[in-house]
């Protein structure tokens, strides 16, 4: 009896298993929506591939440049595995408009096609639509604002090798010359130079340029500064023991952090108003935005 359903078994196997000549079934090609060709890839990686910004909004005009190309090369942007459109290549630079498409990422291929019908892709490069860059944040950072990132050249080199890698939010870090007083000097009056923290040289120039450079790449620049951290001469710049603002008054917005379960006021701080009526408050202060309290006091 053993040996009949061990037999009937392989038989059923074996049917299982056969190819079905006719193309009929769920597991072939053509009507079944299955893959009915194949085209055989390879890559030759030897373009190198950059963009004028790290991120464009929906209808954007995108600029390419290729440090060579080869005759015969094409350009397909796809996403997903939808191809959006393609062109020959007429040069090593060219443009395309970006799809009204919102928050949609797209690869951009560089490729030639060999005799056999085999793509070679020759560089490829990401192309980020969004038209608000915290959807998809990619963050960088820079440090260092001394004399040596006056030479030409030297900031633009940074922020060029930050776009190739598509960062669109840089933080500055330790560019302030008091935590309580992060300007060098005052609005009106800004020092030519100053010293951060830790003693070093910080050109106000330098950080000017950052943010201008990092403006025309389609860059966010973002501000570090403590929260609720002041140096031991903040009594004589203005700040009260009780830590607010006092003859700033009229050119900062005070913060005030309420502990929920007491209602106690555990500190406060001030930050300086942003452009367009807008304030960003510290990074800081946002990690503790779902457990205390904050009141803006005007």
């Amino acid at each position: 009896m053993k040996k009949i359903v061990y037999t009937i078994l392989v038989a059923l196997l074996l049917v299982a298993c056969s190819k079905d000549d006719t193309g009929s079934g769920t597991g072939g090609g053509g009507e079944s929506g299955g893959v009915t060709e194949v085209t055989p890839v390879t890559s030759d990686l030897t373009v190198n591939l950059t963009t004028d910004k790290a991120c464009y909004r929906p209808g954007e005009s995108v600029s390419f440049t290729a440090d060579a190309l080869p005759a015969g090369a094409k350009i397909r942007y796809r996403t997903m595995d939808k191809v959006v459109s393609e062109q020959a290549a007429a040069g090593t630079t060219w443009t395309w408009t970006a799809p009204a498409t919102d928050y949609t990422g797209y690869l951009v291929d560089v490729y030639r096609t060999k005799e056999n019908g085999t793509e070679v892709i020759l560089g490829t490069i990401a192309v980020d639509v969004s038209s608000d860059w915290t959807r998809f944040p990619r963050y960088g950072f820079v440090a260092t604002f001394d004399a040596s990132k006056k030479v030409d050249g030297v900031i633009e080199k940074e922020m060029a090798f930050l776009n190739r890698c598509h960062i669109n939010g840089v933080q500055f870090q330790d560019w302030h010359n008091k935590h309580h007083w992060p300007l060098g000097g005052t609005r009106e009056h800004l020092d030519e130079v100053y010293k951060d923290i830790a003693n070093r040289e910080v050109y106000t120039e330098v950080v000017k340029k950052y943010i201008s450079t990092q403006h025309s790449l389609g860059m966010k620049s973002m501000f570090y500064n403590l929260c609720f951290g002041a140096l031991d001469d903040a009594v004589s710049d203005g700040v009260k023991e009780n830590g607010t603002y006092s003859r700033t008054r009229d050119a900062w917005i005070r913060i005030r952090m309420t502990c929920p379960p007491v209602g106690k006021v555990i500190s406060s701080c001030s930050i300086p108003p942003i452009r367009n009526g807008r304030h960003i408050l510290p990074r800081e202060t946002m990690m503790f935005m779902p457990i205390w309290t904050l009141t803006v006091i005007r």
